[in-house]
């Protein structure tokens, strides 16, 4: 019964992490269809893909990505690698597990009348994405899921680095924003509480590795505004 559980909210969680993607898939194709052009870090997100695909990459996290936006490109085209790129970025498409990632690319595949449009193949001009046959293209190396996805299988962290509760920091509000931009799309919230009680606080439940990291990065946020 144990094994179903898990199976089960593994496949839960896999699924939720794909809705999450296309979502937001879905609200950046509407946004560009409408403003023909990219917005806030699009512009940036793309350039950076042009120069992944383009050069080889030795890092789990960019070689993970090299991967992803080849499939788009080979299976899709230029405008959905665009889109892809502009609304997802590397950070976000690397932190997904390979299953995930392959039912993403499969999603924008079904979806590629749903999600395309001109502004997006005249983006893809403008921008220079290069075309599935362009022999600038490195051709992306199939790591092993292990080296792939090592968030999956993390290690434990060194005992100077655990946090032994309880610990009150001060959390200032540019820290959180600050934190949540430079870890966009590593963490998953793992459920909202709306309590009953009007005088009850709702609440976030995070894993306990956001828990640690969040604090270790205000606590570093802390010492640079002191200056230690």
């Amino acid at each position: 019964m144990a094994d179903i559980e898990q199976e089960r909210e593994k496949s839960n969680n896999k699924q939720n992490a794909i809705d999450t993607c296309s979502q937001k898939l879905q609200r950046d194709a509407e946004t560009i269809k409408i403003l023909e052009r990219l917005a806030g870090r699009g512009p940036q997100h793309v350039r950076d893909a042009i120069s992944i695909l383009k050069s080889p990459q030795c890092t789990r996290e960019l070689s993970v990505y090299q991967l992803f936006l080849h499939d788009i490109l080979r299976l899709c085209d230029r405008g959905l690698v665009v889109l892809c790129a502009a609304s997802l970025g590397k950070q976000r498409v690397a932190h997904l597990a390979e299953d995930e990632r392959t039912g993403l690319v499969g999603y924008v595949k079904e979806n590629k009348s749903l999600l395309g449009c001109s502004a997006l193949e005249s983006l893809a001009n403008d921008y220079q994405i290069p075309l599935k046959d362009d022999p600038q293209l490195i051709n992306p190396q199939r790591i092993d899921t292990v080296s792939i996805d090592p968030s999956r299988k993390r290690l434990k962290r060194p005992a100077s680095k655990t946090i032994s509760p309880p610990y009150r920091t001060k959390l200032q509000h540019n820290d959180l924003l600050s934190f949540l931009e430079k870890n966009q799309g590593r963490y998953v919230a793992l459920a909202i509480r709306i309590p009953d009680d009007e005088n009850e606080s709702p609440s976030i439940e995070i894993s306990r590795e956001m828990c640690q990291d969040l604090i270790e990065h205000a606590m570093e946020s802390e010492r640079q505004r002191i200056g230690l």
